[in-house]
């Protein structure tokens, strides 16, 4: 959620959510600034197969995770909960595309 979404005093009264917001722009800066080196001075991969083994593992979890989620929305009669199946199951497809 944007910033300028929030009501004024917002962040100020829910410093959880403040830090968590100032977490994540530190993670994507830290991201950029180590990968800005890497682009311009590509060196080989290393340990693939421990990186596509974690690929795995967290695209099977995200899976089996999405069918509970599905199966739940379904009993429930929850669209919401079947539609974020829906939506984990086609990040799961999308990346495996990738």
């Amino acid at each position: 959620m944007h910033h300028s979404l929030l009501p004024q005093n917002f962040l100020q009264q829910n410093s959880l959510f403040y830090h968590i917001l100032h977490q994540r722009g530190c993670v994507r800066t830290r991201v950029i600034v180590e990968a800005i080196p890497r682009l311009l001075h590509p060196h080989p991969l290393e340990q693939v197969g421990l990186g596509l083994a974690f690929f795995v593992a967290g695209a099977v979890i995200h899976g089996v995770l999405a069918w509970f989620m599905l199966r739940a929305g379904k009993r429930l009669r929850s669209i919401t909960l079947e539609a974020d199946a829906h939506h984990l199951f086609a990040d799961v497809f999308t990346t495996a595309g990738a």
